[in-house]
């Protein structure tokens, strides 16, 4: 005997479904989700990615890292198989796109290159998919760079950077 499956819920787009909440996160993925609902979906926001960056590392660094963020946000929104989903600034829950990037962002910032490759296959075309991860490199060692350095201000958790 089985069990059926319940059915989808078809009211909520794909890529939103609620899959962790930040807390799960370690420092750098949340900062890169947050980062992502500001750089990502939101285009006013990116001064505010832009800020974090400088206040983090500095306005020449920071500038820099900015640069790689926003290379990186443009290119991955730009070949999306879809419109790429963003829960609100202020929201607990990490809905699967924002996980799948912040995934995607640690592996590329680690090293792991295939695992990375791997990761951007589920949200834009195979063929395009090396340039990307290079991107995804530089915009991930900025994020981690900005997260370790916020993890070291006891006076400004991740949580206030936006």
């Amino acid at each position: 005997m089985t069990a059926p499956f319940p059915a989808p819920d078809r009211g909520q787009p794909v890529g939103a479904a609620p899959v962790a909440t930040l807390r799960d996160l370690d420092n750098m993925q949340a900062l890169a989700v947050m980062m992502m609902r500001d750089g990502f979906c939101n285009s006013p926001g990116q001064l505010r990615v832009r800020d974090v960056f400088v206040n983090t590392l500095g306005a020449s660094a920071g500038a820099a890292a900015a640069g790689h963020w926003a290379e990186f946000a443009r290119f991955l929104v730009a070949n999306a198989r879809r419109p790429l989903m963003c829960h609100a600034r202020a929201c607990p829950c990490v809905g699967a796109d924002e996980a799948v990037v912040a995934h995607l962002l640690f592996h590329a910032a680690t090293g792991a290159r295939e695992d990375a490759m791997l990761i951007l296959m589920l949200l834009i075309p195979g063929d395009r998919a090396l340039c990307a991860v290079m991107m995804a490199e530089g915009a991930g060692r900025a994020v981690m760079r900005a997260a370790r350095i916020a993890a070291q201000r006891p006076d400004q958790p991740i949580e206030t950077l936006h």
